[in-house]
């Protein structure tokens, strides 16, 4: 058994990770995040931004989090947008790499 990320889970300390396995490039880490409407204005994203971030610090928010098996990562939008970017290219790499057809139901 191993665990998915790149760090051990808190949750099973003892459990190893894919890259502690010898898959390092098979990491899947789940991530959530929040986004809004496209043209929505540079100082409302700020100001979610910033409450987002200011709720990610709180220590009881945190061990929620924790509870729930998410690691909370705050940053501003710039770092999360790149992250996406980077994850929509990654997996329509590996939808194309394996002929994966596209489901249009």
């Amino acid at each position: 058994m191993v665990v998915s990320g790149r760090e051990r889970d808190p949750a099973l300390p003892d459990v190893p990770t894919l890259g502690e396995a010898g898959m390092a490039d098979a990491v899947v880490e789940p991530w959530f995040g929040y986004m809004a409407p496209r043209g929505t204005p540079a100082h409302i994203v700020l100001a979610l931004n910033t409450m987002l971030n200011r709720a990610n610090a709180d220590p009881d928010v945190q061990a929620r989090l924790r509870a729930l098996g998410a690691l909370p990562e705050g940053g501003p939008p710039e770092r999360f947008a790149a992250h996406v970017r980077a994850e929509l290219a990654r997996w329509a790499e590996v939808v194309r790499v394996n002929n994966i057809e596209r489901i249009t139901e």
